[in-house]
């Protein structure tokens, strides 16, 4: 009799524990998400894209990598606690990306064009960052972005 109670109460025990296990990966990977505004200065335009916001170790190290697409508007945005050289990579990172740099004052200072895919030669900012930014390869020429051009970045 013991026996079949306990096989009555094992469904639920290894639901509860899968739960658990589905809850905390969920945990591992979350990013905050926020939005990122780049203001062309000779245009005037805005852009707006959506963002990840990758600000612990775990979640900058892991970047897009393995991501097969990312949406045209979309896009993920390295938060770092202080201002100094970035370097970067495209390892395991399966889409072509623009990295751009961005400093304290939120104006870009160095974009990286058309980064290549699991390639893993360093990527360099050319002037101190706080920030990078990185979005679909293309997405800064089509917005016609520049060094100095203006950022604006919103989180709830």
């Amino acid at each position: 009799m013991q026996s079949t109670s306990m096989l009555k109460k094992q469904p639920f025990i290894f639901s509860f524990i899968m739960l658990g296990f589905i809850f905390t990966s969920v945990q591992i990977y979350a990013q905050q998400l926020g939005s990122v505004e780049l203001f062309n200065k000779k245009t005037g335009r805005k852009y707006v894209f959506n963002v990840e916001i990758a600000q612990t170790e775990t979640e900058r190290s892991r970047g897009l990598m393995y991501r097969k697409a990312l949406d045209p508007q979309a896009g993920m945005l390295f938060v770092y606690p202080d201002q100094k050289f970035r370097t970067f990579w495209m390892k395991n990172t399966l889409i072509a990306l623009d990295l751009i740099f961005i400093d304290t004052k939120k104006r870009i200072v160095h974009i990286h064009p058309n980064a290549i895919p699991m390639d893993e030669t360093n990527i360099p900012s050319q002037f101190p960052a706080q920030y990078v930014l990185e979005v679909n390869a293309g997405m800064a020429k089509q917005c016609g972005l520049n060094k100095g051009d203006r950022v604006k970045i919103k989180t709830p």
